[in-house]
C-alpha cells in the first residue's frame, strides 16, 4: 500500500466518570493495540497511549494524510456477461454502470470478472469510519449502559476529543460528538477548547493532571511521582522506602490524577495488634501506605494520596477518624475470635461450602490429610505436624477477622493457632500454605509449610478436575494454572524428588472418579514446559525432556546440563542428536503398539557385518551409557552416546538397507535402531523433538 509524503497528527480523549482501577491499564493497552491494528493505517507512525482515572487519550504522529490503495470488485461469472456475437450481456452492462467503467478496464479470474482499480482513501475520512467501531470494541471485564442507545462502556462517557491535523474530527459516539472540548481535573471540572495536541497537554499540566503513559515495564509519569513523594514522606517518618506495597501503589496511581500526598497517624494502641491486621485496614477501606521500619516493626503513620486540591487539615483528620474507627473494629474482632479456641471451629467447616461437587472445607481437610499421610512417606517432614496442619489449615475460614478481610486467611490461622499453643512449624505452616502466590511471590520458609501448601494445591487441582472445572483459554475462574505452577515450583525449590502420577492416581480414587486423571496429567505436563520455558529454556528442549509429569527436579537438571552442553559442546552435542534423529526417523512408520510388541534382537538374523559390528557395540557401551544415566550424569551419558554410535551408525545406514523386502530380517533391524533410540530417548531426552541448524 503506498502512502503519501504529507503526514498528520492525531489526538483522542475519552473522557468518562470514574474508571474502576483495575480496568485502565488493560484498556489503555486495548485501545492501543487495537488502533495500531486498523487496516487504514497500515504503516510506520508513532502511537502513545496515556490515562488518568477518568480519560483514555490516544495521541499518533506521522500518519500519512491518504493512502493509495488497489481494490477489487467481483462482477458477475464470465458465461453470462458476453453474447454469442461478444456484446455485453444487461449483466456485465449493469455492472460496468453501477460501477461507472467500460469493458477495457475489467479483468477475468476465477470465472468471473473483476474491476481492479486504485483508490486514494482520505486518513480523515477513514478515522471517521473506524473511530466508533474502534472504542466500542474494547473489552472490560464489566460493562454498564447508561442512556437509550444501548452503548456499552465501563463508566458513562461524558465528553470526546478528537482533533486531526489541527482541526476537530467529529465522528458520532452515541449520545455524544467528538470535539475540540475537554475538561480539567477536580469536582469542578475547567472546560478548555484545544485545537492541537500541544495545547491540550499544556492545559493538563497547568491543571495538575499526571498521565500515566503505557509501558510494557515500568512506570509512567504519575506512578513515579507517586513513588517518590511517598518515599520522602516514609524517610521523614522514620520508615522503609524498600518496604512499599507495589500492589498498592499501582492501585493508588490509578485512582488520582492530580496527586497530593500527605502523612498522618493512628492511635499507638492498636500497634499491640498483629501488624498484618493493621496493614491490611489501611490498604483496603482508606488505600494508604503503612510505615514500617528497616527492623519490620509498624510505626503509628501511615500515608495517603488524595486527588486535587484538598483543605489537608481537614482531610487528614477525617482520613485519622476512619482510620481509628476500622482499628477499633479489628481489634473487637480479634478479641472475638479468640473467645473460642481455633481448633474448636473446625466442626463449623462442614457447615462451609466449599465445591458443590467436591463437598464442604471439613470435607477438603479429610482429603488433605490422606494426601499427606501418602505424600509424607517421599519427603522428609514430620507426620504428626503435617496431619496437624492438615487438620488446622481452614479454621481461620470461619473467623470474624478473615470474613473481614479475606487477604488475612493463613496469617490469621497462625496467630490464632500460635496464641493457643501450637508449635512454630504448624502455625507457620497454616500461615505458608497459600504459598506461593504468584510468579515473584515469596516461597514457603519451612519444609513443613511447603508440604501443606503443596497438598492443599494438589488437592484443588485433582478435586477441580474431578468436577470438570477445567480451564478454557483465557478463563480459570479456580485458578488451576496458578495451583499448578504453584505445585511445580514448590517442588523444584524444596528438591522433593517425587513421582506425581503416584499421588494423582490415588487422590482421584477418594472421589466416585478418576475419568478426568489423564486430561489433569496433561494439563500439568503442559504447566510444567511453560515453566521451564519461562526460565530461559529453549522450547523444543523442554518438549524433548519433559515427557511426564514426574521428577520435575531431575528434568530441570537435565535442561541446565543439556543446555550447557549445547553452548560448550556442540560437536558432541550434535553427534548424540544425530543418532537419534536417525533412528528416529527410521522408527517413525510405526505405530506406537507396533513398536511395543516389536520384540527383541536376534543375532541369529544378521546378514550383514555391520548388523554385527553396530550389535556388538550396542552390548559394549551399554552398561557405561547406563551407568551414566543412573548417576545422573546427563553431558557425559550424552557424550558418551553420541561418541558410541554416531560413526558406526552413519557406515551403517551408507550401507545397509534397513526396510528390505524380508520381514523377519527387516523387523530385526528396526528393534536394533529401537534399541539403540530407547537407550537414550527413555531414560534422557527425545532429541528428535529438537530444531537444529547443522
Amino acid at each position: 500500500m503506498k502512502q503519501a509524503r504529507k503526514e498528520g497528527e492525531f489526538l483522542l480523549e475519552i473522557g468518562t466518570e470514574e474508571i474502576p482501577s483495575s480496568y485502565l491499564e488493560e484498556g489503555l493497552r486495548l485501545l492501543v493495540d487495537t488502533f495500531k491494528r486498523l487496516p487504514e493505517l497500515r504503516g510506520k507512525f508513532d502511537v502513545e497511549g496515556y490515562q488518568t482515572p477518568c480519560r483514555f487519550i490516544l495521541h499518533a504522529r506521522g500518519l500519512p494524510f491518504s493512502f493509495e490503495k488497489e481494490e477489487e470488485i467481483f462482477g458477475p461469472p464470465k458465461e453470462i456477461c458476453y453474447q454469442s456475437d461478444g456484446k455485453p450481456t444487461p449483466a456485465l452492462e449493469g455492472f460496468l454502470k453501477r460501477h461507472q467503467t467500460t469493458v477495457k478496464e475489467i479483468g477475468e479470474e476465477g470465472g468471473r470478472i473483476v474491476l481492479r482499480r486504485k483508490t486514494v482513501t482520505s486518513t480523515r475520512q477513514s478515522l471517521l469510519k473506524q473511530l466508533p467501531l474502534l472504542i466500542s470494541a474494547l473489552s472490560f471485564p464489566k460493562l454498564m449502559r447508561w442512556e437509550k442507545s444501548g452503548f456499552r462502556f465501563p463508566r458513562p462517557i461524558r465528553w470526546v476529543l478528537s482533533l486531526y491535523d489541527g482541526k476537530a474530527l467529529p465522528f458520532s459516539l452515541k449520545p455524544l460528538r467528538a470535539g475540540t472540548k475537554t475538561y480539567g481535573g477536580g469536582p469542578v471540572r475547567k472546560q478548555k477548547m484545544v485545537r492541537h495536541p500541544k495545547e491540550y497537554f499544556a492545559f493538563l499540566k497547568r491543571s495538575g493532571i499526571l498521565l500515566e503513559k503505557w509501558i510494557p515495564e515500568g512506570e509512567g509519569e504519575r506512578r513515579r511521582f507517586i513513588r517518590e513523594q511517598l518515599e520522602k514522606q516514609l524517610k521523614r517518618l522514620g520508615g522503609d522506602p524498600r518496604k512499599i506495597d507495589q500492589d498498592l501503589l499501582r492501585e493508588v496511581t490509578n485512582l488520582v490524577e492530580v496527586p497530593l500526598l500527605f502523612a498522618a497517624g493512628f492511635d499507638r494502641k492498636y500497634l499491640s495488634l498483629p501488624k498484618e491486621i493493621l496493614i491490611a485496614s489501611m490498604a483496603k477501606y482508606q488505600r494508604v501506605f503503612s510505615v514500617e521500619d528497616s527492623q519490620g516493626r509498624l510505626l503509628p503513620h501511615f500515608v495517603a494520596c488524595a486527588n486535587g486540591s484538598i483543605v489537608l487539615a481537614k482531610v487528614r483528620k477525617n482520613y485519622e477518624q476512619v482510620l481509628n474507627a476500622r482499628l477499633e473494629d479489628a481489634a473487637f474482632f480479634y478479641a472475638e475470635d479468640s473467645q473460642k479456641p481455633f481448633s474448636e471451629k473446625r466442626g463449623g467447616l462442614k457447615l462451609l461450602v466449599y465445591h458443590q461437587k467436591l463437598g464442604t472445607m471439613h470435607d477438603k481437610s479429610e482429603r488433605m490429610k490422606k494426601l499427606a499421610s501418602h505424600f509424607v512417606r517421599e519427603v522428609r517432614v514430620d507426620e504428626k505436624d503435617l496431619l496437624r496442619a492438615c487438620e488446622l489449615a481452614k479454621n481461620d475460614l470461619l473467623t470474624e477477622m478473615v470474613k473481614e478481610f479475606p487477604s488475612l486467611q493463613g496469617v490469621m490461622g497462625y496467630y490464632y493457632a500460635k496464641g493457643e499453643g501450637e508449635t512454630e512449624g504448624v502455625s507457620r505452616a497454616i500461615w505458608e500454605q497459600y504459598l506461593p502466590k504468584g510468579s515473584d511471590a515469596k516461597f514457603p520458609t519451612t519444609p513443613l509449610g511447603a508440604a501443606l501448601s503443596f497438598v492443599e494445591k494438589l488437592d484443588h487441582l485433582v478435586g477441580c478436575f474431578y468436577a470438570s472445572e477445567f480451564p478454557t483459554g483465557s478463563v480459570d475462574p479456580y485458578g488451576l494454572r496458578r495451583a499448578a505452577n504453584a505445585v511445580f515450583r514448590i517442588l523444584l525449590d524444596q528438591k522433593w524428588k517425587l513421582s506425581l502420577t503416584g499421588l494423582i492416581g490415588p487422590h482421584f480414587k477418594l472421589f466416585s472418579s478418576d475419568s478426568n486423571a489423564s486430561k489433569l496429567q496433561g494439563f500439568l505436563q503442559e504447566r510444567l514446559k511453560s515453566l521451564f520455558r519461562e526460565k530461559g529454556f529453549r522450547t523444543d528442549l523442554v518438549d524433548a525432556v519433559v515427557t511426564t509429569i514426574d521428577e520435575p527436579v531431575q528434568m530441570a537438571e537435565k535442561l541446565s546440563s543439556l543446555s550447557e552442553m549445547m553452548e560448550r559442546r556442540p560437536n558432541d552435542f550434535l553427534a548424540a542428536y544425530k543418532v537419534i534423529e536417525r533412528t528416529n526417523n527410521i522408527l517413525k512408520p510405526l505405530s506406537l503398539k507396533e513398536k511395543r510388541e516389536i520384540g527383541e534382537v536376534k543375532p541369529d538374523l544378521f546378514q550383514e557385518e555391520l548388523e554385527k559390528r553396530l550389535w556388538d557395540v550396542y552390548n559394549k557401551d551399554k552398561g557405561s551409557i547406563q551407568r551414566l544415566i543412573h548417576e545422573k550424569a546427563w553431558t557425559e551419558a550424552t557424550a558418551q552416546y553420541g561418541h558410541s554410535f554416531s560413526e558406526i551408525l552413519h557406515q551403517f545406514f551408507e550401507k545397509v538397507l534397513v526396510n528390505v523386502e524380508n520381514r523377519p530380517v527387516r523387523q530385526n533391524r528396526l528393534v536394533l535402531m529401537k534399541a539403540i533410540n530407547e537407550l537414550y530417548t527413555e531414560t534422557v531426552a527425545d532429541l528428535a523433538k529438537l530444531q537444529m541448524n547443522r
